[in-house]
């Protein structure tokens, strides 16, 4: 287990998902690449689908594809597609079992914020077993 200060200055800690728990980066771009290659659209950088990873899908279209506005349902559709087919390993970052474990025992309350929809979130937790630490979890507005 990795040690952990204590930090009892802080009563709640709250963590994002993609990029901070779970290394999902790798299939976040393969999917939003994938959806505009489904709709013959160009698909952004790398770089540039990094760069919207937390938000909401809706406000990453508006950011990766602002000509294509009449195609953003679409696009949301496809990734969500994508994302359920695609085989790409998101595994939980070294050490956040330890790093959570930790701050829960010192008595700190977990919960997790992130741009995911509800049905995403869920299955993600219950996938990596780490729901038991969180207390809550709020997911992007719509």
């Amino acid at each position: 287990m990795i040690a952990v200060t204590p930090i009892k200055k802080y009563k709640l800690v709250i963590f994002d998902w993609d990029g901070t728990v779970m290394d999902s980066v790798t299939k976040i771009v393969n999917c939003i690449r994938s959806s505009a290659e489904s709709l013959n659209l160009l698909p952004p950088s790398d770089e540039a689908i990094k760069n919207i990873i937390g938000m909401s899908l809706e406000k990453a279209n508006d950011v990766l594809f602002p000509d294509n506005v009449a195609q953003h349902q679409a696009l949301i559709s496809g990734y969500k597609y994508q994302y359920s087919v695609d085989t790409t390993p998101t595994p939980v970052f070294d050490n956040v079992v330890s790093v959570l474990a930790a701050l829960k025992e010192q008595g700190i309350v977990l919960a997790v914020a992130t741009g995911k929809g509800r049905g995403g979130l869920d299955r993600l937790l219950d996938q990596s077993q780490l729901r038991h630490f969180f207390s809550a979890t709020r997911i992007r507005a719509c």
